[in-house]
């Protein structure tokens, strides 16, 4: 018999499985903590459950994370890892070590079928997606592997491999385990959300009234170069993304992220700034401008380094909070857009957009 991850579990579930088998609530509480808290992955080694109960759990869910493929260290100090889900199911996840806090960037699917020109990821096409299991286990093993040096996990950001908002359930019940407060009790203010341009996604977010962070995958101002792009602005364009996105800003309280790929000759003209001021000003947002990371696209793409401080400043002198964001993990293929389990693929020809 196939038992259930135990990771597939919220906090209210393994209270119904107690109280089903005329077990008292308050073992949730226990089993719970011994696993999130104290870092217990064996059921036998949870002291203050009888034997009978530990055997009863041992042959009822599995404990087990997914086996760490590979591991590759950048020179920022970050991690690529290369996690194995079972049979020919890949997925990778990075750990971004800053001077104050640690970031893991995890992946909602196994692949993309969304296709942005600039990320690599779509390059390899979608197979499925994950499971409540596996996006949980990806924080679970890689704070599991880099405790003891490094410290806990702070941050949590979905910006992996997938579009968080075409797996949407999973997604949220793993933060919602994550930040159970029986459990990791992550702040849910401290997890970020990037999709490439989900209406619907954003809107049933906003319904489930966590304060979760939002980034939206902007890259262009005209609906023209943003549908070249990114394909589904082709169903939801730039005013009705943006709209939504206030939308949730004004309910979660939290300011909206706008990443912003500066690519030479295709979305960083003076025209573009402008378009850009007119589009955010007045909103609860934010601009993250990134650098473009080589990708297995096959669009040639490079960023103006002047450029993109030309747009920080002007932005800035708008009125609208903008920042530029180096990406971490470049030189190891884990910097944002580079996720593609890259054995094994063909970069392509290139061409122009």
């Amino acid at each position: 018999m196939n038992k259930r991850s135990f990771f597939e579990l919220s906090f209210s579930e393994l209270e119904k499985f107690f109280t089903d088998l005329g077990f008292s609530k308050y073992r949730a509480n226990q089993v719970f903590s011994w696993v999130y808290k104290n870092n217990i992955y064996d059921f036998m080694q949870m002291s203050n459950l009888s034997l009978n109960l530990r055997d009863l759990l041992s042959s009822s869910f599995d404990l087990s994370f997914p086996k760490i493929q590979s591991t590759v260290e950048s020179a920022d100090n970050s991690f690529k890892f290369l996690l194995h889900l079972g049979e020919n199911d890949f997925i990778e996840t990075v750990f971004i070590n800053h001077k104050n806090r640690n970031t893991i960037c995890i992946s909602s699917q196994i692949g993309c079928p969304v296709g942005c020109v600039m990320c690599s990821t779509g390059k390899i096409g979608f197979k499925r997606n994950l499971k409540v299991s596996e996006i949980v286990l990806q924080v679970m093993a890689v704070e599991n592997f880099v405790r003891s040096k490094m410290g806990k996990i702070d941050n949590i950001v979905f910006m992996g491999m997938g579009e968080p908002m075409l797996n949407f359930d999973n997604v949220i019940k793993a933060i919602k385990i994550l930040t159970d407060k029986n459990g990791k009790s992550f702040s849910p203010r401290r997890i970020v959300i990037s999709t490439s341009g989900f209406v619907d996604g954003i809107k049933k977010l906003k319904e489930v009234g966590l304060p979760i962070k939002l980034a939206v995958s902007l890259h262009a101002t005209t609906d023209e170069i943003r549908s070249k792009l990114i394909p589904i602005n082709k169903t939801f364009g730039i005013s009705e993304l943006i709209k939504a996105s206030e939308e949730y800003a004004l309910a979660s309280k939290r300011r909206v992220t706008y990443e912003y790929v500066l690519m030479e000759s295709i979305n960083d003209s003076d025209q573009d700034i402008i378009r850009l001021k007119d589009l955010l000003k007045g909103l609860h947002a934010h601009v993250n401008l990134v650098k473009y990371n080589q990708s297995l696209s096959n669009v040639r793409i490079k960023t103006n380094i002047r450029r993109i401080k030309l747009f920080e400043k002007m932005l800035n002198n708008f009125g609208i909070k903008t920042t530029i964001r180096f990406s971490k993990g470049e030189d190891i293929n884990g910097a944002c857009g580079q996720l593609a389990l890259l054995s094994g693929l063909n970069s392509g020809a290139c061409s122009s957009i």
